[in-house]
């Protein structure tokens, strides 16, 4: 039997959260954060029954949306200082 769960990567709160940790760090201190929050999501999605790869697999779109909005963040904002 599968888990089925919300997909993390549309969980707003979740990806604020990355953002914000991810912004405040820069080179191997983000990656810390990074694969630190990665373990804490991959123990606690098979614990709750997920399946390890589809488990990676949201984790990964979580990752690449937050990187998303960091980058339309970082577009937005240098957009607005040519104005």
């Amino acid at each position: 039997m599968s888990v089925l769960v919300f997909p993390l990567y549309r969980q707003r709160d979740l990806v604020n959260k990355v953002v914000e940790g991810l912004s405040k760090r820069h080179h191997n201190e983000a990656n810390l954060y990074w694969r630190g929050m990665a373990k804490q999501l991959l123990a606690h999605l098979t614990a709750s029954g997920v399946a390890v790869e589809p488990a990676q697999e949201q984790i990964r779109m979580l990752f690449y949306t937050a990187l998303d909005e960091m980058q339309t963040a970082s577009l937005h904002a240098s957009e607005n200082t040519r104005q």
